[in-house]
């Protein structure tokens, strides 16, 4: 079993299938601002949220990482960070900066 911490490390580090592959099966995915740009913004489950990141990772944003992962609260059992990308998007060619945060 992974602490918290490791399970938001290897979602920030990892490819679409196996970031996906981190997720319960009736874990979300949910990213609402996506509507504005007519794409779906919550997926649920292991493959659909791999499909879901590797649309994000290969064709909305080609070259996708994830940057400055910091983790600020850190026990066995939660675990929450913040980080950011910075990429062009394929769909409207204009550079994105973003910042997310997120708890495992």
């Amino acid at each position: 079993m992974r602490t918290a911490r490791e399970l938001l490390l290897a979602y920030t580090s990892l490819g679409p299938e196996e970031a996906g592959a981190l997720f319960a099966e009736d874990g979300t995915l949910e990213l609402p601002y996506l509507v504005e740009i007519g794409v779906e913004s919550k997926y649920e489950g292991p493959k659909n949220i791999a499909k879901f990141l590797g649309f994000v990772h290969n064709q909305l944003y080609p070259g996708f990482a994830f940057e400055n992962v910091k983790i600020h609260l850190d026990t066995p059992e939660q675990a929450y960070g913040e980080y950011q990308i910075n990429a062009r998007s394929a769909i409207s060619g204009k550079e994105i900066h973003q910042q997310f945060t997120r708890g495992a």
